[in-house]
């Protein structure tokens, strides 16, 4: 039975020190209520035990996806690599994809904030698969399955939208798990494949993958690169599709609609901002609706601007303001490091030359952003009426298209604009290293 439950344990320390940690919060709370001579709040009984179980169910599931796909640690896929091992054979130190044994450790986790739980019951299984499916995003970036990745980060914003009702959460992640198990299968045969490639020629592959500065600046600046969108420190991004950037922004829309309506639903839920915000509202209309979801209801199928519209309009003007921001100082930073102008301001201006169309048309991209926050937000809810629940995610949804999408692309701009080019330094070698000239 060890051996059995041995496949998905963490290592004994972590399970001895939860074990430990758990016996002393429990006996805190008794002994607090002992020492003090008060009865424990039966409604609130022992908070710090459950918190502390729900992080643990969360741990176990991060620990369940991250911890056992070779992409997420190089030892074990450089060992992979070294074997006859093929996808169709199970992994030696344990499935990624959830077994029996998962269930026999949640079982024990929930039995764990027994008796008088302080969360529901159903909290602890929806925090591992919460968790689990998160990390499954890591691993499917890292291995470019991209497809199941973005259901799965549909399905999550769906899940934490209904993170009031743990039920439904919970039926919604049971569904993503038939995803996620597709997805594992699809990504280790992806990584089984990279491995087989790259066995061809590991020279020549590993440095293109890598990026490496062979012959140093301008000429590296200059040579082509890989067409690849895969985010990490070695790879460049030189090229969105349009398939991808379409997923992206309506992924990010999604994601904000879910962020605010978490958001409101969190405000709503104090019956202090009603009394204080909505005081000349008849009380019976207080008490009639002092729960989120009413509200929300209202604020999602009501037309015309309420008095609920425009203050959470202007709530989500600073939260849009920064991703704008954020979105157009990234565009400029990505397009522009290590390419300045060819003349500066003052130049411009002494000779008339204020716009130079083969260089500021990587301006367009990151004014057209701003101009969606200025002018289109305001089109959408202050004269349109439409809720803010939905202007700002649309908002969201059309700056991020246009930051990944908008021309030009920058393998063409660095070739074609009059720029200036000019040596760029990265820090290598962590705390004893350098920097190093691109």
């Amino acid at each position: 039975m060890k051996n059995w439950m041995r496949v998905v344990l963490p290592r004994d320390g972590v399970v001895i020190f939860f074990f430990v940690a758990y016996l002393l919060a429990v006996s805190f709370n008794l002994m607090n209520g002992w020492l003090w001579a008060t009865e424990i709040d039966s409604s609130n009984p022992f908070p710090v035990r459950d918190i502390m179980v729900m992080f643990a169910a969360c741990s176990y599931g991060a620990y369940r996806s991250y911890g056992f796909h070779p992409s997420c640690e190089a030892k074990y896929d450089q060992f992979l690599g070294q074997t006859a091992w093929s996808p169709a054979k199970p992994l030696p130190l344990g499935p990624v994809h959830l077994i029996w044994q998962d269930v026999i450790v949640v079982c024990l986790l929930v039995a764990a904030i027994y008796p008088d739980p302080f969360i529901h019951p159903i909290r602890p299984l929806y925090g591992m698969l919460f968790s689990y499916h998160l990390c499954l995003l890591i691993i499917f970036i890292r291995c470019r399955v991209w497809a199941y990745l973005y259901v799965m980060a549909f399905g999550l914003g769906a899940a934490a939208l209904l993170w009031a009702n743990p039920l439904f959460a919970l039926l919604i992640l049971v569904a993503l798990n038939l995803v996620g198990y597709i997805g594992i299968t699809k990504s280790l045969k992806e990584l089984h494949q990279n491995r087989l490639k790259q066995a061809v020629n590991p020279q020549v592959q590993s440095k293109l993958e890598s990026n490496e500065h062979l012959v140093g600046w301008p000429f590296d600046a200059l040579a082509p690169r890989i067409p690849s969108i895969y985010v990490t420190p070695k790879v460049q991004i030189t090229k969105v599709p349009l398939y991808h950037g379409l997923s992206i922004s309506l992924l990010s829309g999604w994601l904000f609609l879910c962020a605010s309506v978490i958001a409101f639903q969190l405000t709503l839920q104090q019956k202090d901002f009603w009394i204080q915000h909505y005081s000349d509202q008849p009380q019976a209309f207080i008490e009639l609706v002092p729960s989120a979801s009413s509200v929300l209801y209202q604020e999602m199928f009501t037309p015309g601007l309420t008095r609920v519209s425009r203050d959470s309009f202007y709530g989500t003007l600073v939260p849009l303001f920064i991703i704008i921001i954020a979105l157009g100082v990234f565009r400029l930073a990505y397009y522009c490091k290590g390419y300045h102008p060819p003349i500066s301001l003052l130049g411009r201006l002494l000779s008339l030359r204020w716009i130079i169309p083969a260089y500021d048309q990587v301006f367009v991209a990151p004014l057209c952003v701003l101009l969606v926050l200025l002018a289109f937000n305001p089109i959408l809810v202050l004269y349109l009426g439409m809720s803010s629940l939905y202007a700002g995610p649309i908002v969201v949804w059309l700056a991020v298209l246009i930051t990944l999408v908008m021309g030009p692309k920058r393998s063409q701009w660095v070739l074609t604009a009059p720029c200036r080019q000019y040596a760029t330094y990265e820090y290598k070698g962590g705390a004893g290293g350098n920097f190093t000239q691109l």
